[in-house]
């Protein structure tokens, strides 16, 4: 299967779009079990939150942490694999096939990310910290997804 440049960013975005709510939601939901279960916190958690007045106070500040670290991660580091990614996408004699929407170290990195995904459930880490990785990483792609769908409109107004 062949697609045109813009099809293929807007495949890249969805990917992106997809793998970020679902590691926003697990991240949100591993969070906010804390507000029931504040023990499945680490002891960094636990201090801090009686320190802002509770654990509601302490997983709210987690996630918009956690939030605005993974829009900062997106907008300053992952917008330059984007823009790479189209750049290379542009340069290829269109129709591309399907099989060339990556590079070959792009897998490469996709197989760290996953690894790094399953580490702290390996590691056995608190939920607080679980969480918050998985919420970071999970908002900076679904913002690299949108960086990709607006990539992909542009492409597509000028064709």
């Amino acid at each position: 299967m062949r697609f045109h440049p813009s099809i293929l960013v807007s495949i890249q975005g969805a990917v992106w779009l997809g793998v970020g709510v679902f590691l926003v939601c697990k991240g949100v939901l591993l969070i906010t079990i804390l507000l029931t279960y504040p023990e499945f916190g680490s002891s960094l958690f636990v201090k801090g939150a009686s320190h802002l007045g509770g654990t509601g106070n302490g997983v709210v500040l987690l996630i918009c942490l956690g939030l605005f670290i993974g829009w900062l991660k997106a907008r300053f580091v992952l917008i330059r694999v984007i823009r790479k990614n189209v750049t290379r996408l542009l340069q290829m004699p269109s129709p591309i096939p399907l099989k060339k929407i990556y590079e070959g170290r792009y897998y490469l990195i996709l197989a760290l990310m996953i690894s790094l995904g399953i580490l702290p459930r390996t590691l056995g880490l608190k939920n607080d910290i679980h969480g918050f990785i998985a919420l970071t990483i999970g908002a900076a792609l679904l913002n690299g997804s949108f960086l990709y769908f607006r990539f992909s409109l542009e492409v597509k107004k000028s064709a």
